[in-house]
């Protein structure tokens, strides 16, 4: 496990409410100079506690305000190919394995609940190896 110092965890927070932050910015908000901040962000990533800086979307806004979760039960197996697949799949945001009575959780956007009844049962559900699948819908 990797230590990080007080300073570094104050970065992590900054560039968690706002990845785009420029480095003279949170110099300024933590009273570091601009390189020693780039220094310690560079250091982050190499370390691999920052693996990327990403955007959060607003889906509704680009058309697809319903989110869902599925939970797949499937054999054993056929999971490698049923995850590849799934990535495939427009409106997959993530494919997480989890621990109990289903195998995995898959959470996506969609347009309605008519695409969402498509790609539950012909995209996923016609999958050979997929046992169930259980939706939740998003609110």
């Amino acid at each position: 496990m990797e230590e990080i110092d007080e300073t570094d965890e104050k970065i992590i927070e900054i560039l968690k409410k706002d990845s785009r932050t420029a480095y003279t910015d949170i110099s300024k908000k933590l009273g570091l100079s601009d390189v020693a901040v780039k220094k310690r962000i560079d250091k982050l990533i190499e370390k691999g506690i920052i693996k990327h800086f990403s955007i959060t979307l607003d889906y509704a806004k680009i058309g697809k305000p319903l989110r869902a979760f599925l939970l797949l039960r499937m054999k054993p197996s056929y999971t490698e190919d049923i995850i590849e697949h799934l990535a495939k799949i427009d409106g997959v945001l993530n494919v997480l394995q989890t621990v109990g009575s289903y195998d995995f959780l898959v959470e996506l956007v969609c347009r309605d609940m008519g695409e969402l009844k498509r790609i539950a049962e012909e995209q996923i559900g016609n999958l050979e190896g997929i046992n169930e699948i259980r939706t939740l819908i998003g609110v």
